[in-house]
């Protein structure tokens, strides 16, 4: 009856409400095992460590994952889509073979990647992704490099740099291309905590370490090039003010690793190569797909959710991912339960404060990029 394609929390969401409700429910997923970027679990052999336990987001994608299995959505690990065609044709390799799946209806839930700054130096290695080091950190346990510099746009480089810190690298600086938090960013901050006020505090509790552990915390400052320095590297950072002012010098930083995270965009290739129509974002500077309200694209039949169709954050994709799963019982003549009637009520009230929290975050975190990645 489906097809969902990504085992992220938006994915995992959309094919456990669809198999509650009497689905057939297929879900393929890249990786060896589902949770996508936001809730990536650990290898087994490091499942049953402190933080594997204790961390909100391994802990939400482990209650998913085992939510599919009491739902009996049939899952397939490592399939990597190749293709896909408007008639809801899919092809994947799995296996070593290339498979055809052919459903009623489509969920794409493909997420997003990474948004890097193509500046000297930054295929060197020992350049990547702040999001990589993360992965290094969360699934393996293993930490990028003893000092560490991270550059970027948003409040995910501070959550990383604590991660990585407390794991016993040393945090040499944080460079945020956005400015300051001041008087002014009080409308983006009241949305915020309008719209989901633990995030807000998470976020204050992250700079409020920073400063504890004296990591430099540069705003408006953006990376402008990275050189080799014997074994390690020397970062340069420079304003990220469209007038440079005078006191604003270049800063060079020593590091062994030097992460990169300036945002991120939605990985929707697979929605493009199905026909779904999209339009710019020419404020975000991205490109959304055009849904219904259920989340059904300009396709017939196939939905996206989460942030492959537009960024909107990983607790927006769970509540689009039980509306859309919904959706789709509903339109395949199943009857929903009290129950699910319930929880569609709650998470289209959660949408909207979801919403409204990103609404504030993409003002208080606006910057200006450097002409090469507009």
């Amino acid at each position: 009856d489906l097809v969902v394609v990504g085992g992220g929390v938006g994915g995992m969401s959309a094919a456990c409400a669809a198999a509650e409700a009497g689905l057939d429910v297929i879900l393929i997923d890249e990786r060896m095992d589902s949770g996508g970027q936001f809730s990536k679990q650990p290898t087994p052999i490091h499942a049953t460590s402190l933080i594997s336990r204790s961390d909100k987001q391994i802990r939400l994608g482990r209650e998913l994952i085992e939510r599919m299995k009491r739902a009996k959505v049939t899952v397939i690990q490592n399939g990597q889509v190749w293709a896909g065609f408007p008639e809801r044709d899919i092809l994947a390799l799995v296996d070593g073979r290339t498979r055809l799946f052919r459903s009623q209806r489509l969920v794409i839930a493909t997420g997003a990647y990474e948004r890097a700054l193509p500046v000297e130096g930054w295929t060197l290695p020992g350049v990547i992704t702040t999001g990589a080091a993360q992965s290094l950190l969360r699934t393996y346990h293993v930490v990028a490099g003893k000092k560490v510099f991270i550059a970027g746009n948003g409040p995910f480089n501070l959550q990383v740099a604590l991660e990585l810190a407390r794991a016993g690298a040393t945090i040499v600086g944080v460079a945020e291309s956005a400015s300051r938090p001041s008087i002014a960013s009080i409308g983006a901050l009241f949305d915020m905590y309008r719209g989901a006020p633990r995030l807000l505090f998470d976020g204050i509790r992250y700079v409020n370490q920073i400063k504890k552990r004296n990591i430099p915390l540069f705003y408006n400052y953006s990376l402008s090039s990275v050189r080799q320095l014997g074994d390690g590297l020397k970062a340069t950072i420079s304003s990220s003010s469209s007038v440079k002012r005078s006191q604003e010098k270049d800063i060079s930083i020593d590091a062994d690793i030097v992460c990169m995270g300036y945002g991120f965009l939605p990985s929707n290739v697979l929605l493009r190569n199905l026909g779904c129509e999209h339009h710019y974002d020419t404020h975000r500077r991205q490109l959304i797909a055009n849904r219904s309200e259920n989340f059904e694209t300009t396709a017939p039949g196939i939905y996206a959710v989460g942030d492959c169709a537009g960024l909107g954050g990983a607790y927006a994709a769970c509540e689009e991912g039980l509306i859309a799963g919904l959706h789709i019982a509903s339109s395949a003549g199943s009857t929903p339960s009290q129950r699910q009637l319930e929880d569609l009520t709650e998470s289209r009230l959660k949408l909207s404060r979801h919403r409204r929290f990103q609404s504030g975050l993409w003002r208080l975190y606006a910057a200006q990029l450097p002409k090469t990645v507009q």
